[in-house]
């Protein structure tokens, strides 16, 4: 299966390589943090909420953080069909959210098998990384729907 556009896959890829701006919530556009203009660009959970919004999946007034997206969304062992989260950091909470690819899907006839995407502060950009690349990997979560 390949990435077909309007697909949740396909918007992740194609803000790859968009800054990283911590508060930020819109790879592409200047929003509101706190009172300031930031971006264009996003942190990690602001760039899953910006993938969320876009596809209907993320609520008004869910907390938007990584830490209450782990709480909130349906922890799971294993990757699951739809749209799944890795999450990582330590016991007391989650610091950090990336949107894992759809292990069916593959681009450029390259398999997405065990991959995330996510704006990480190391990279200074959306990346495509292996889920397992961090040491405080928590787990899997997908939305309550």
């Amino acid at each position: 299966m390949k990435i077909l556009p309007h697909t949740i896959e396909h918007d992740a890829i194609w803000a790859v390589g968009t800054p990283y701006v911590s508060g930020g919530n819109d790879p592409f556009n200047r929003t509101s943090f706190g009172g300031k203009m930031v971006g264009p660009g996003s942190d990690c959970s602001g760039f899953i909420v910006w993938l969320f919004r876009r596809h209907d999946i993320f609520a008004k007034g869910q907390d938007m953080t990584a830490d209450g997206m782990w709480n909130s969304f349906e922890r799971t062992n294993e990757t699951v069909p739809g749209p799944l989260c890795a999450f990582y950091g330590t016991s007391e909470r989650a610091t950090h959210v990336m949107l894992v690819l759809d292990a069916t899907s593959e681009i450029s006839g390259v398999e997405l098998f065990d991959l995330c995407i996510g704006a990480c502060g190391d990279t200074g950009v959306v990346t495509v990384r292996d889920i397992y690349y961090r040491d405080d990997f928590l787990g899997f979560a997908s939305p309550r729907r």
